[in-house]
């Protein structure tokens, strides 16, 4: 399943076999390692969800 439609997907590889992330993938990776960034600054869980528009469950599990 993919972007909640099932069924079979093509997925582009690299030469040993590392998916290339879709668009949707790349988007979320990115918005995740935003939020890590700022963690790490010592910004409030809080200030980051709100900042990134998630959830303060999503951003406290990129605290363990």
């Amino acid at each position: 399943m993919f972007e909640d439609v099932p069924g079979y997907w093509l997925r582009w590889c690299d030469r040993t076999g590392n998916w290339f992330l879709t668009d949707t993938e790349q988007a979320q990776a990115q918005l995740l390692q935003a939020a890590r960034n700022l963690l790490a600054t010592g910004m409030e869980l809080a200030q980051v969800a709100k900042i990134l528009g998630l959830s303060e469950a999503q951003v406290q599990t990129l605290q363990s």
